[in-house]
């Protein structure tokens, strides 16, 4: 756990490699770090007396802030490494990792040598480990249930949360705010719209995936060819999720690509 910490809070964290973390998300600073200041010793100390605390809190109960309810927002797996890949990747789906990722990475998972996979590989990895991790805490209780971000609205999420019964809401004044809003009966509303976005803002349309990129000695991967290891935990989130891998092609064709006679 400490090694864990010690990746992060030692890394250099500016606004390019903080991966969006940053010890003020959890609060204001416990040593009186200056918000001037976007990183420096007092925040770097800040940073791991915060994840001490915080990391694995869900299990024991010790997070500073404890939710009566925890949702897990899910998405297509595949668009998630599309967005990894073209965030993430140096010269793109065939280049290496960026430095910032492998930390964060390894960080989370210090059993898996991320640095000894090619870029896809280690954003595939990390996004199967980091929603094994999520079903299994979904196992355990930790975390109440899961929702598919395609093909839900904020009324859907709001019943999962228990925000659309008197006997479950958190905050009563609100109840009858939100049943007014989600109510199927009464006039339409953004909030029973359906969360759905046809273009990532990140990805654009740069990196398709099909079920052959995964597959090693594609794409700078250095195991066996044709290994089906990061394919096959890929399909088990599908089947976990509710997507349907019959929709993925073996492998995307790129529209200028012409067939030799």
């Amino acid at each position: 756990k400490v090694r864990a910490i010690a990746k992060i809070c030692n890394s250099v964290v500016d606004t390019s490699t903080d991966m969006g973390y940053h010890p003020e998300n959890f609060g204001p600073p416990k040593t009186g770090c200056s918000y001037r200041s976007r990183y420096s010793d007092c925040w770097r100390n800040d940073c791991y007396l915060t994840l001490m605390k915080e990391r694995g809190c869900a299990v024991s109960g010790a997070c500073e802030v404890n939710f009566a309810k925890s949702l897990h927002q899910v998405r297509h797996p595949l668009r998630t490494i599309e967005s990894l890949v073209a965030k993430h990747c140096v010269d793109g789906i065939d280049g290496i990792a960026e430095a910032p990722f492998l930390t964060y990475a390894s960080s989370f998972f210090p059993h898996h040598d991320f640095y000894a996979d090619s870029c896809l590989e280690a954003t595939g990895t990390f996004v199967v480990m980091y929603q094994e991790a999520m079903i299994e805490a979904r196992e355990r209780g930790d975390i109440d249930a899961f929702y598919r971000i395609e093909d839900s609205s904020a009324c859907d999420v709001a019943g999962l949360a228990g925000l659309l019964s008197d006997d479950t809401i958190a905050y009563e004044p609100n109840y009858a705010r939100i049943e007014r809003l989600c109510d199927k009966n009464g006039t339409n509303n953004s909030a029973q719209t359906i969360v759905e976005k046809k273009i990532n803002n990140v990805n654009n349309d740069r990196v398709k995936l099909g079920w052959m990129d995964l597959r090693g000695g594609v794409h700078g991967s250095k195991r066996t060819k044709g290994d089906l290891t990061l394919e096959g935990s890929v399909k088990k989130l599908f089947a976990a999720f509710g997507y349907n891998e019959d929709k993925v092609p073996l492998q995307y064709k790129s529209e200028d690509a012409h067939i030799e006679l």
